[in-house]
Parts: structure tokens; C-alpha cells; sequence
């Protein structure tokens, strides 16, 4: 018989038996052998992973566990698929070449005939995963290729839609798509209604990128299940409503770690088939201790210096700023956990706390109960503090508060949403406190961006263009020509040429000379004087890393506007 006439066979007793599986089909004898293997093997050697049949696999998983001595289930299952079972005889599977002896040890374990089937890597490696997953958990374990024992790139959307075919439920869905979130370094998950249904976007490295999109008939199941689990109202979806969850995820040594994640919903006009829609937004915050040193936070030599300098003062004011999803709080918690040490007491104020650091005493913003920033400032002070942090100064009294706590012997770290280090000045005065009060307690302020790193796995060196050289101010002989790079594209940065962030630091010391500047002058005046001076600008940070080859002039272009990069601004 001929491959054609197979085939048309095939679709035949397909079409007869409907939804049944080849082996089912293969039993009923509307297909021979041949015929089931065909139907579950592409020419390419592919598994269709949805044709093969549960009780099949249940016989082959339980006979193999329990020919081990006392069935010891964690011992390792074969590196195949159980395809059929036909005539006392397996038919299996595998992507490698294996031996004659395998496949007698296979046999005697089985206690049945056995035959090889050539299959791809590709199958094998979906059916293992698919084995291995438990929808019902959350689980940050990097995929680790069984084959071979190390770690495997993973395709995100391939992986994200072959989980959530195997999610029994909403709930699982949304821990599907929240542990793929966390094994590819996202920080936040998007979940948006269309008209094709939910659109699945992750964060990585500060860029949306598209996962997936789940069918339509389950999009608004699965935001009113998200809801239920942070507790929000389900029959309200005319108002942004805000929730949080805890859970609990493992990682790849099996360890169990908190996640916090926050939620956000927003009303929006695409409906699911004339229901009202909602488009919701994740952030994953982990609880646990996460940071990194104060050296590799992204600061340069000369300003890493100065700003740990001050962080050994024994009172006055820090700031940072920046827009959100600048680094700040990275930054900040960094600094909390190098300055915790028994003979200090550090406490915070903060909305929210978003991570819990050991030393530490932390209290959160309660509006609703009373407790707001200048109220848990008031009462921090009560607290014999050393270090204070405050998560952000929004009004007159908090700012006023903060400042004296600066003069009067404290450490004062806090954040300002401010565009750069200098708008920090006017925007704090702007708020309240008696300038010269500010210029006395002020030790300085760090301004950041978060830059992506070229990757490491595709860089190749690169040479800059006049263009390039134009937008940073540089001279051929200024720029450092042999030490530029940028990344190919691979698919360790999911081909963007870029894999990781660091800060991108614009630093403002406040000395002798500049203090009479913030009590007397304008700002435009001490932007003027600064230009004659060392200040080390997101210019010169922006300049060091594009000619050391940690990220490029298209990079410093997105997160820096124009007016930044130019001396004139100054």
C-alpha cells in the first residue's frame, strides 16, 4: 500500500471513530499498527502529543515504578514516549540512539516485548515537561533539558502555550502564567482584552513583550478568577479596583520563597462578546532578599565613592529619584541592607512595603486607618531610630517633618518622582520646607534610569558612526573606539542583543559650594554653575557605559532624552 493510500486510510477511520485515540482505533481494528504509528508520528519524526492515549501511558509509567525495587518512584523513567501497546508488545519513543542492552533492561522491567520508534528532540522534551508540571503550583525552576542535565533556553510563548494547554482551571491557569513570568526574569505580567481574546504581555529587562493570547471563551473567566484572588469585587467592573496576593513558589533547588504580587484592574472598552471587559496588570515582588552590593547596583567608581560616603554619615537627607521602574527601590534596599547591623536601628515607612529585609523594622502606609507617611514619620521618631526611611515625601509635613529628622541627628534615605538629580531641589522646595533648612540637611541626590546590558552570549564589537559619536558629544579620540559593542540577537536575550539591566546614575553631591545655590539661587543658576564643575551627569554616566561596551547609544537614546545628552542643558 502506498503512502497515499495510507493517508486517505487514515483520515477515513479517523473520520469514523471521531475523537478517538490511534490505540483505541488500533483495538476497535479500523487501523492496523502502521497505521496508529502514522497517525501519531509526522513525517518530520513529531509526536502529536494529544493523540496518545492516557491509559497507555498509566501502563507504562506504573509498570516501569514498580519493577524498582520498593518502588522507588524517584528513580529516573527512560528517556521515551509510550506510544501504543499492542500484542504484549510497547512500542516507544525516543529521540537518541539507544543500546541493545537498554532496551532488554527496558523489556525485563516491563515484562513485554519492546520496539524503538524514531521520534524528534523537540516531542520528547514537551512530553517529559508536560509529565513534570504541576499547573497547581507556582514554580520558578529554571527548565532543565533531561537529555543532556543543563539548563535549557526556553522559548517563552511556546512553553507558555504548551502549560496552559494542560491548566484544569483558571486558577491554574494563572499560575501557569505566572510561574513562565518569573522563570524569564519579568517584573510585571499584562493582561489585556481584545477582540481574539486575552493578550498575555511580560516585562523583561523594562520591554513589553508578547507571550500568547488565550482563547476568547476563557479571557474574562480568567480576570474575574485573578479577582478572586485578591480579594477584589467581582460584580464591580465600572472602576479601577487594586488588590495583592501572597503565594508561595519554589525554585530550582526546591526551596519555598514568598511572592507578593499586586494587582491592578482598569475598565477598558474592548468587551468579551458584549460582557465588560477589564484589563488587569501584575507586579511580582519577591519577598525574599534579593539584592545585590552597593558595587554592582551600576554606579561608577567616582560616584559609588560619594555616595557611600554618605551613606556612613551620621545624619542628613539622601534622595532618590526617578520615574517609575527607574531602580529606585533596588537601589534603596540595597543601601537599607549595607547600613543594617545590630548597633543601629533602621525603620521605614513605606506604601507598600514591598520587601522584607532582616534588621530591619518596616511599617506600612494605612490611609484609611490613619497611618499616613507623616503620621509613621511622627511616630518613628518616637522609635530611637538611627536610620530612617520614608518611601516618599508628597506633602508639606512629611517633607518638613523628614528635613528636621535629617538635621537633628538621623539618616534620612526617601524618593521624589523628579525627572533628574537637580529637579529634585525645586520640586522639595516647591512642597514646603524653608530652604535653607533643605540646603542643610540635603547630602545629596541620586537620579537613575535603567539601562539594558549588551548581551554577553552575542556581543561583537561594533563601530560607531559619526551619528553615534554626534548624540553623546564625543571625538573619535574621546570615544574609545575598540571597546563598543552591541548584541547579534540569540535566544539567552530572546533575541534583543540585550540580556540584564543596571542603573544608569546621575549624582548630585551637595558641598560648600553648592549650598548657597539651593538657599539663594535659582535652579536655572545652579544648573549653570554645575556645568562648570565635576558634576557627574546622566551625560558622562550615559558616555562611560557605551565606551566600556555595557549598552549602546539606541539604549541610552530610549530610556535619556535628547536634552540629557546635550551640554547645553547645563
Amino acid at each position: 500500500m502506498t503512502n497515499q493510500e495510507l493517508s486517505i486510510n487514515n483520515q477515513q477511520s479517523l473520520s469514523i471513530v471521531g475523537q478517538l485515540t490511534p490505540w483505541w482505533q488500533l483495538r476497535k481494528g479500523t487501523i492496523s499498527c502502521e497505521q496508529a504509528l502514522e497517525l501519531l508520528i509526522d513525517k518530520n519524526r513529531d509526536v502529536d502529543l494529544s493523540l496518545l492515549d492516557q491509559e497507555v501511558k498509566e501502563r507504562f509509567v506504573q509498570q516501569i515504578r514498580s519493577s524498582f525495587k520498593h518502588h522507588d518512584h524517584d528513580q529516573p523513567l527512560p528517556h521515551v514516549i509510550p506510544l501504543l501497546l499492542w500484542r504484549n508488545c510497547f512500542y516507544l519513543g525516543c529521540p537518541i540512539s539507544i543500546s541493545s542492552s537498554e532496551i532488554k533492561s527496558i523489556s525485563d522491567r516491563l515484562g513485554t516485548e519492546i520496539k524503538i520508534v524514531e521520534i524528534s528532540e523537540k516531542s520528547y522534551l514537551e512530553w517529559y515537561r508536560v509529565q513534570n508540571l504541576d499547573t497547581s503550583t507556582i514554580d520558578a525552576s529554571v527548565l532543565i533539558n533531561p537529555l543532556t542535565g543543563e539548563i535549557e533556553t526556553e522559548n517563552i510563548s511556546e512553553t507558555a502555550q504548551l502549560y496552559l494547554s494542560q491548566a484544569g482551571d483558571q486558577i491554574d491557569r494563572i499560575k501557569t502564567i505566572i510561574s513562565s513570568a518569573l522563570r524569564n526574569r519579568a517584573s510585571d505580567i499584562h493582561l489585556e482584552p481584545t477582540l481574539d481574546g486575552l493578550r498575555i504581555r511580560y516585562r523583561i529587562d523594562g520591554i513589553l513583550r508578547h507571550i500568547t493570547t488565550l482563547p476568547l471563551e476563557v479571557s474574562r473567566k480568567v480576570i474575574i478568577s485573578l479577582k478572586v484572588m485578591c480579594e477584589m469585587d467581582i460584580a464591580e467592573s465600572r472602576v479601577p479596583q487594586d488588590g495583592r496576593i501572597g503565594q508561595i513558589y519554589t525554585t530550582g533547588e526546591q526551596k519555598k520563597q514568598t511572592l507578593d504580587m499586586r494587582v491592578s484592574t482598569l475598565p477598558c472598552v474592548a468587551s468579551f462578546q458584549g460582557e465588560p471587559s477589564e484589563k488587569a496588570v501584575i507586579r511580582l515582588l519577591k519577598r525574599q532578599d534579593s539584592f545585590e552590593e552597593i558595587k554592582d547596583l551600576g554606579f561608577s567608581e567616582t560616584t559609588r565613592r560619594i555616595y557611600e560616603d554618605w551613606l556612613v554619615q551620621p545624619q542628613g537627607m539622601i534622595i532618590f529619584t526617578g520615574p517609575t521602574g527607574s531602580g529606585k527601590t533596588s537601589t534603596l534596599y540595597t543601601s537599607l541592607k549595607q547600613l543594617a547591623h545590630e548597633s543601629v536601628n533602621v525603620v521605614t515607612v513605606e506604601d507598600p512595603a514591598e520587601y522584607v529585609l532582616p534588621g530591619i523594622t518596616q511599617t506600612q502606609v494605612n490611609e484609611l486607618a490613619g497611618m499616613t507617611f507623616a503620621t509613621g514619620l511622627k511616630a518613628i521618631l518616637r522609635q530611637d531610630p538611627d536610620i530612617i526611611m520614608v518611601g516618599e515625601i508628597r506633602d508639606h509635613e512629611t517633607a518638613e517633618t523628614a528635613v528636621r529628622a535629617a538635621l537633628t541627628g538621623h539618616l534620612v534615605l526617601t524618593t521624589l518622582h523628579t525627572n533628574d538629580a537637580i529637579g529634585a531641589i525645586p520640586r522639595l522646595k516647591d512642597i514646603g520646607p524653608d530652604p535653607g533648612l533643605i540646603s542643610d540637611a540635603l547630602l545629596g541626590v541620586v537620579a537613575q534610569r535603567l539601562v539594558r546590558k549588551v548581551c554577553p552570549y552575542c556581543a561583537v564589537k561594533y563601530e560607531p558612526n559619526s551619528a553615534d559619536l554626534e548624540i553623546l558629544g564625543l571625538t573619535e579620540p574621546e570615544a574609545n573606539l575598540n571597546s563598543w559593542r552591541k548584541g547579534m540577537g540569540c535566544e539567552k536575550c530572546l533575541n534583543s542583543g540585550y540580556l540584564g539591566r543596571e542603573a544608569l546614575v546621575e549624582l548630585l553631591n551637595i558641598d560648600y559650594n553648592t549650598r548657597p545655590f539651593i538657599y539663594e539661587k535659582s535652579t536655572a543658576e545652579l544648573r549653570k554653575y554645575l556645568l562648570t564643575t565635576n558634576f557627574y551627569s546622566f551625560r558622562l554616566a550615559a558616555i562611560e557605559k557605551v565606551i566600556q561596551g555595557i549598552t549602546t547609544v539606541e539604549e541610552i537614546r530610549r530610556v535619556l532624552p535628547q536634552t540629557v545628552l546635550n551640554q547645553e542643558v547645563f
